[in-house]
Parts: C-alpha cells; structure tokens; sequence
C-alpha cells in the first residue's frame, strides 16, 4: 500500500464526506487520518469546508487513474482538490 494526501476545499453543502468517503470506500482504500474545518470565505463570508486526508492505496490499484476518478468527482461537487503520494 502506498500513503497519500488528500485535501479538498469548496463551498460548503451537506454530502461532501460522505461521498468522498463512498468514492474511497468502492476503491477499497483506507483513511489513516482525516480533518475537516468549516470557515467563512474571505470578504464574501461565502461558508467553506475543507477536508485534509492521509490514505492508504493497495499496491493493485492504478494511482494515476484513481487520481482522474477522484478529480472527476471533486469537479462534479464544485470542489478543488490535490492527490499527491505523502511526503515521507
């Protein structure tokens, strides 16, 4: 298994953790450690969210396609995102 960092900011709506856990959950990847933070936007007081997590990827899954999936979705829920291997 390979460790990766995972954090996601956008505007807050009720679902995000729990479809971005669904997503890691169907691709059998484990979250080691996760922080959420929930934080008004600077001068437009828009409410935000933001998720930071450490996973586990199991060695038979194709990282760089795995990435494509998981920015697809964070582009279908208005999110940014960065999936980059943990600096260790």
């Amino acid at each position: 298994k390979v460790a990766y960092q995972i954090k996601v900011v956008g505007m807050d709506h009720p679902g995000i953790v729990n479809r971005l856990a669904r997503f890691l959950s169907q691709n059998s990847i484990n979250i080691e450690d996760m922080e959420t933070d929930s934080y008004p936007a600077p001068h437009t007081g828009t409410p935000m969210f933001s998720v930071a997590m450490t996973v586990d990827i199991p060695n038979n899954l194709v990282t760089s396609k795995l990435r494509d999936e998981f920015m697809d979705l964070c582009d279908e829920l208005n999110l940014d995102a960065h999936f980059a291997p943990l600096d260790g």
